[in-house]
């Protein structure tokens, strides 16, 4: 298609849209831009290096391919640059690095901006905001999209077609087609923004909003880096991960009495074995109600020696099919890494998720982690919040037990356990019993468990055997010894009850379902808090980092994991202290930070954690 100008339909209007090949008609267009004032609507369309061309999915890796087509709608024209003809790019950059931009799925466009030279861009980003919406206004995600094109549908009434997403972008001549797809996409951009800033004052999300916006750039630049993988390692593990599948799987089809194993069989087997005290707690999937025979429940109830066999063989097949050959084929074939994608407002609570792979969820063993490893030459240098979540806790219900035991640098499991016990704290030895009861009664409580469900959550989650008596008992000791979080409990579940809305600290809104709000009453304020608390110490870390040495290498919830050279390795110790201290005081001003932080490091993951 030769350049020229058109007119696109959308929203029952013809709007005004030119196609740009010349750097003449670049540098004009680029001008008009440069003296709006306002934010820029602004989306990509990318093309596989010539080399890559073949390799699937390559257009969505900003390393195996480039932007063909950059978008940008004033509220009167779309702009269409094509960069294959558009040769001078200086002024172009300009303009993304001068002026506000909003996107859909901007972190996408982001990366791609960043290779394309551009330092920085301040961008928004409508797929961010209809998430913290939708969350403030539906119990459950179940139904939702927030693609560009289900939300035309669902909010603008006016559905896009994204047929065109999927053709040959590399092609020079593009079709009209092609064109008028990409022009309208910037549109529906802009126009949900317009809508969703109503959203956003209604339920007063700024505050949330902002972080999740900061949020994105450490996110961008820790995906652009990626995590090394040390594939001579990861393969010796795979083949004895497959020599303790095939050794388990012979053992439970001898378990089970069949010669096939199947999730139907394993259901029928599991109703018919189980005691029904322990088939009442058994985990049943959202879907269909069937009983749930994922690897994750079984390594919840591992203690259960009739359901060992099953846990030892969920576990290879899980280490084999999740994060066998599937995490080596995730290897990048340009810079040899794992560039995993983060998502954000991926849980409810707000919450980042990992996908593509999930190295958010990668089994916690050192010799599973020590396959990461950073470039040549290089360390790891990481850092957790210590108990972050039952820190949160007594920040909100501000506990004098609690926070006088991180004031004093006490151990809280081994003051619950002294408590109940009768002994002096200096009796109670680290992995004993009675303080990984403690454990259990400080964690699960803090999510407002009941004696019978604390009985399971002790066994399978801390290998404690506790009779319901002795729960009882033990909850109403530890309620008397943590008073003000009890005090704070009740009211936190009274409020929710009544107005099925909980809330974080940055002001992010859950609606409740009216038949399952309690566990989320309790959940969200803490966890979803804990979670911004670390998107808040990415941002600062970010900005800290900028310019030097040091890389962003992975986030798991309450662990940022920082690349460096090993003479860095004080500064980067010191980037990540301050940036997570400073991170929780600016949540809790007042908050108690002694013992908050935990460095280490090592020449892989497994080693520094």
């Amino acid at each position: 298609m030769n350049e020229t100008t058109f007119k696109v339909r959308f929203l029952d209007k013809d709007i005004t849209s030119i196609y740009i090949l010349e750097d003449s008609t670049a540098d004009a267009c680029i001008k008009t831009l440069m003296e709006f004032n306002g934010t820029l609507a602004i989306d990509t369309e990318t093309m596989p290096l010539p080399q890559y061309r073949d390799y699937p999915k390559a257009g969505l890796s900003p390393h195996l391919a480039t932007i063909r087509l950059i978008q940008i709608y004033d509220g009167k024209q779309s702009y269409v640059f094509d960069l294959m003809f558009i040769k001078r790019r200086k002024k172009l950059i300009k303009l993304l690095e001068t002026k506000k931009f909003l996107a859909h799925n901007a972190v996408f466009d982001y990366k791609f901006l960043r290779k394309l030279g551009a330092k920085h861009i301040e961008l928004g980003c409508t797929r961010i905001i209809y998430k913290l919406i939708s969350h403030a206004v539906y119990p459950t995600d179940a139904g939702l999209s927030a693609s560009l094109e289900a939300l035309c549908s669902t909010i603008l009434k006016s559905p896009i077609y994204k047929d065109a997403q999927t053709s040959d972008w590399g092609e020079p001549n593009l079709t009209f087609e092609q064109v008028e797809y990409s022009a309208v996409d910037p549109i529906a951009v802009w126009e949900l923004g317009k809508r969703f800033k109503n959203g956003i004052n209604k339920f007063n999300l700024w505050k949330i909003y902002k972080l999740t916006k900061e949020a994105q750039y450490p996110i961008c630049e820790m995906q652009l880096n990626g995590v090394g993988l040390d594939v001579d390692k990861h393969t010796a593990n795979i083949h004895a991960w497959r020599d303790k599948l095939y050794a388990s799987k012979k053992i439970l089809m001898e378990h089970l009495g069949t010669t096939r194993i199947t999730d139907t069989k394993i259901r029928e087997w599991l109703g018919a074995n189980l005691d029904p005290y322990t088939l009442s707690f058994w985990p049943v999937t959202e879907t269909s109600g069937q009983l749930s025979v994922s690897a994750s429940t079984f390594s919840d109830y591992e203690h259960l020696e009739i359901v060992k066999p099953l846990t030892i063989f969920k576990k290879f097949q899980t280490l084999c099919n999740t994060f066998g050959d599937q995490l080596i084929n995730c290897v990048n074939p340009e810079t040899g890494r794992i560039h995993s994608d983060f998502n954000i407002c991926g849980a409810r609570t707000g919450r980042l998720s990992s996908s593509k792979p999930n190295l958010q969820n990668f089994p916690r063993s050192t010799i599973y982690r020590q396959v990461f490893i950073p470039a040549k030459g290089k360390i790891l240098v990481l850092a957790d919040f210590s108990q972050i979540e039952v820190r949160v806790a007594g920040e909100y219900s501000q506990d004098k037990v609690l926070l006088d035991a991180y004031r004093n640098g006490s151990d809280i499991y081994s003051i619950t356990a002294a408590h109940l016990s009768g002994k002096h704290i200096s009796e109670v030895q680290s992995g004993s019993p009675e303080r990984q009861n403690a454990k259990a009664l400080v964690l699960g409580l803090m999510y407002g468990l009941g004696a019978n469900s604390f009985c399971s959550y002790a066994k399978k989650g801390y290998g404690v055997e506790v009779s319901q008596e002795k729960a009882s008992k033990d909850i109403k000791e530890f309620r008397k010894l943590y008073h003000s979080l009890r005090s704070w409990q009740l009211d936190q579940t009274a409020m929710c009850q009544e107005s099925l809305i909980a809330t974080t600290k940055y002001g992010k809104i859950r609606c409740l379902a009216a038949d399952n709000w309690y566990g989320s009453s309790l959940n969200t304020p803490i966890q979803g808090t804990a979670s911004e608390i670390n998107l808040q110490s990415m941002v600062n870390c970010y900005h800290k980092i900028k310019g030097t040495d040091i890389k962003m290498f992975n986030n798991i919830h309450d662990e940022i994991v920082l690349e460096c050279s090993k003479d860095l390795k004080n500064d980067a110790i010191k980037v990540l202290k301050d940036s997570m201290t400073d991170a929780y005081l600016q949540c809790f001003p007042d908050g108690v930070v002694n013992n908050l932080v935990q460095p280490s490091w090592g020449y892989n993951w497994g080693e520094a954690k």
